[in-house]
């Protein structure tokens, strides 16, 4: 169990390890290029339906790189709005602070 022990804190460094140097790499691509078009980068980057991770920023910085991603227009404007699970006006204290999915007693 030590030494079971010993190999999963390894295997962990060793992951973040990896996981960080891979997020240095990908975040150095965009330096050679122009402050707007970083800019921009960064403001599609903030927005895109991807998930937060290294190889996902590669992929969409190649997409911007051969022409498939346009970051001035990205195809997924507009269509990705967020729907937050909250009551927007609440009349009462009860409404605002209800729990949201759950069933109701008696309703």
């Amino acid at each position: 169990m030590i030494r079971r022990t010993g190999d999963w804190e390894r295997r962990q460094r060793e992951s973040r390890r990896q996981r960080s140097e891979a997020w240095r790499s990908v975040r150095a691509r965009p330096a050679g290029l122009e402050p707007d078009r970083r800019r921009a980068i960064r403001a599609l980057w903030r927005v895109c339906p991807y998930p937060a991770g290294p190889s996902y920023l590669g992929t969409l910085l190649h997409e911007i790189a051969t022409g498939r991603i346009d970051p001035e227009r990205p195809p997924w404007a507009g269509r990705h709005t967020l729907t937050p699970r909250t009551t927007p006006n609440p009349g009462s204290f009860r409404e605002a602070f209800r729990q949201i999915g759950k069933c109701l007693i008696g309703a």
